[in-house]
């Protein structure tokens, strides 16, 4: 398949972390799945091809055939939704907006007791042009927490891919009081060590929301992502939060891997574990290079 174009050194460095966070979690002997917001060159699909985690053939027309693997992306603009089903059959492309179909899924698997036709998958993402308030039609939060309930239904490890920009004053204060309740909720939470590790690095949340936007975010978005994991038996493996500059907008990128846990381990032992990790620091790409 053709090489994917990498147009900056920011998102050669983040992409390339994607790889490696899927080939961590995901088995070989499997075949690979991904739900994600795509380009109309499918860069996606071309990135994760020429990493070995897809079999395409590009056939006359610029059409390609997808052999091995499941491939699902979604789009909201008509004419890009256009470009894409001259790409690909439509079966890989879903003309709706991400967390509008991922809730209409949910009502059709969990309620109505159909087959999923999006889960389980090893990769999803989320690769938002907007901010954190601004991704979906649906709360973004209960986009989590229904990613987490399907893919318990398969026991199946993940990676969780979120970008999103910071433009600080765009994002709402219903999301923003979210992240502050349960940052707090956390350092009031006499069952886990956060407190004391929180104290060590932030004087208090109005500091860490002032003085360290970006962190603040990352800390809250993985704050409710460990919540919904433990909840469903999922322990967060592996982690890194990114941020760099993307035009005039600073770009924040957060990849996860989760690992399901069979038998009988309390939520709240798998919480204690991870809800302290949410204080990772966020690092700028270009130190990376």
């Amino acid at each position: 398949m053709t090489e994917y174009q990498f147009n900056s050194p920011e998102k050669k460095f983040v992409r390339n972390r994607w790889i490696k966070f899927a080939k961590d979690i995901s088995d070989a002997n499997e075949d690979f799945s991904m739900i994600t917001l795509t380009t109309e060159s499918l860069d996606d699909l071309k990135l994760f091809s020429n990493a070995g985690f897809y079999d395409v053939n590009e056939l006359d027309a610029g059409l390609f055939r997808i052999n091995k693997g499941k491939f699902k992306c979604f789009e909201t603009n008509g004419q890009t939704y256009r470009k894409l089903i001259k790409l690909l059959p439509n079966e890989f492309v879903i003309a709706g907006e991400i967390g509008h179909e991922i809730g209409k899924e949910y009502n059709r698997v969990f309620i109505e007791s159909n087959e999923s036709k999006f889960f389980p998958c090893n990769v999803i993402n989320l690769d938002f042009t907007n901010s954190i308030s601004n991704v979906t039609k649906r709360d973004i939060l209960n986009v989590f927490k229904w990613i987490f309930e399907f893919q318990k239904r398969f026991k199946k490890n993940y990676s969780l891919f979120i970008t999103f920009a910071n433009t600080n004053a765009e994002n709402e204060n219903e999301i923003l009081q979210r992240f502050e309740e349960i940052i707090q909720e956390n350092i009031s939470n006499v069952h886990t060590d956060f407190k004391s590790e929180f104290d060590d690095k932030y004087a208090s949340v109005d500091v860490l929301k002032t003085e360290s936007y970006d962190q603040f975010l990352a800390t809250g978005i993985s704050k409710f992502l460990v919540k919904f994991g433990s909840e469903n038996k999922f322990t967060m493996d592996n982690f890194n939060f990114y941020y760099y500059n993307k035009n005039r907008h600073k770009m924040i990128s957060l990849l996860f891997n989760f690992k399901y846990l069979n038998g009988n381990i309390p939520q709240i032992e798998i919480y204690k574990k991870d809800c302290i990790k949410c204080l990772k620091d966020i690092e700028e790409v270009n130190q990376n290079e």
